[in-house]
């Protein structure tokens, strides 16, 4: 008689241990919930942060590289951080201007897609590579990493668009530059598609 009441006892304590445990598991999991909740708004504010930062390029050679074909004005805007003074506007096709410390951005949008960008700005610091012997070096149909290569280094990207021949699609035209001993002595080289077109140069020894 004396063994039931301890039975129950320890029946009794083994439930109790059962329901704390089920309720500290469940309170567990509410905190890791909430824990993950909490941390998901601080990575996407990381995340809008880096996107920020790099929209606001400024007036640079990189921001000019960064904004690309068929970007609207309102996202070129935002990688170079200010309005652009529009300098035409016919029959929706439009060209803004952007003026660095030197020289002047030109960028042309066509029903709001940028189809054409130049740049005559960011000379200054650019390496003395061109010279007579890899002008002529260089022939039709090389794609750019081969010029670069005879080139000894990357030129600079001086304009980018969209072209179209009679009623095919549309090709991309890309124009790097290399200067020589002087920033008048310069090669002009100009890629369709990704293939050497053709090349002019002044003044070049």
């Amino acid at each position: 008689m004396l063994k039931l009441p301890k039975y129950n006892f320890s029946l009794s304590a083994f439930f109790v241990l059962l329901v704390a445990g089920l309720i500290f598991t469940s309170c567990g999991k509410k905190e890791n919930a909430e824990g993950g909740d909490a941390a998901k708004p601080e990575t996407e504010a990381s995340s809008g942060e880096s996107a920020a930062a790099a929209a606001n390029m400024g007036l640079t050679y990189d921001a000019f590289k960064a904004i690309s074909l068929k970007m609207s004005y309102d996202d070129v805007k935002k990688v170079f951080g200010e309005e652009g003074k529009e300098q035409s506007n016919l029959n929706g096709v439009i060209m803004y201007s952007w003026k660095p410390k030197d020289g002047v951005i030109m960028c042309t949008f066509t029903k709001n897609e940028l189809t054409e960008k130049k740049q005559n700005s960011f000379e200054k610091g650019m390496p003395n590579l061109a010279t007579m012997d890899k002008f002529n070096q260089l022939k039709d149909g090389m794609a750019l990493d081969e010029v670069e290569k005879i080139m000894g280094g990357e030129g600079q990207l001086i304009e980018n668009a969209e072209f179209y021949m009679g009623t095919g699609p549309a090709q991309v035209r890309a124009v790097y530059k290399w200067i020589g001993e002087k920033a008048s002595k310069y090669m002009d080289v100009t890629f369709e598609d990704g293939k050497l077109s053709s090349k002019e140069q002044k003044g070049l020894e």
